[in-house]
C-alpha cells in the first residue's frame, strides 16, 4: 500500500503541478490568452489528463495483484509489479497498461479543476491581502 501512496505523490507534486503550470503559462504568454478562468479550466484538464496517462500504469497493477487473490488464495499469477507489467504487456500489448483509463480522468479531472481554480483564487486573494504584485505559493 505504501507504493500506492508514493505514486500519489509523485504523479500530483511530479506531473501535475509542472504540467498545469506549463501550460497555463503556455496559454497566456505564447497564445496571449489571459489568466482567467477559462485558461485555469483547460491547464488543470490537460494536467488531469497527463497524470492520469503517467499513473495509470500502477493503478492497473494495484487492481490486477489485489484481484489475484480474490478468486482463489493458493494461485498466485504475479509476483509483483514488474512481473505484472510483463506478463500483461506479453498477452495482452501495451495499451493494457493504461485500461480504464478514461473512466479515471472522467473522475479525476472535475477535482483537478476545482483544485487548481480554487489554488488560482487563494492566490489571489493573497496577493490582494498582502499587497504584493505576486503570490508566494
Amino acid at each position: 500500500k505504501q507504493w500506492y501512496q508514493r505514486r500519489v505523490a509523485i504523479t500530483a507534486g511530479g506531473v501535475e503541478i509542472p504540467c498545469y503550470v506549463f501550460v497555463k503559462d503556455g496559454l497566456t504568454n505564447s497564445l496571449g490568452w489571459d489568466d482567467s478562468i477559462k485558461t485555469q479550466f483547460l491547464a488543470a484538464l490537460v494536467a488531469s489528463a497527463v497524470g492520469i496517462a503517467f499513473s495509470q500504469p500502477f493503478d492497473t497493477a494495484k487492481t490486477r495483484i489485489m484481484q489475484q487473490r480474490t478468486y482463489r488464495t493458493d494461485i498466485r499469477v504475479y509476483e509483483g509489479f514488474l512481473d505484472m507489467c510483463r506478463l500483461t504487456i506479453s498477452n495482452e500489448g501495451r495499451r493494457a497498461l493504461w485500461k480504464g483509463a478514461f473512466p479515471a480522468w472522467c473522475r479525476n479531472g472535475p477535482w483537478n479543476v476545482a483544485f487548481y481554480i480554487s489554488l488560482e483564487q487563494f492566490r489571489k486573494l493573497d496577493q490582494w491581502k498582502n499587497e504584493r504584485d505576486h503570490s508566494y505559493f
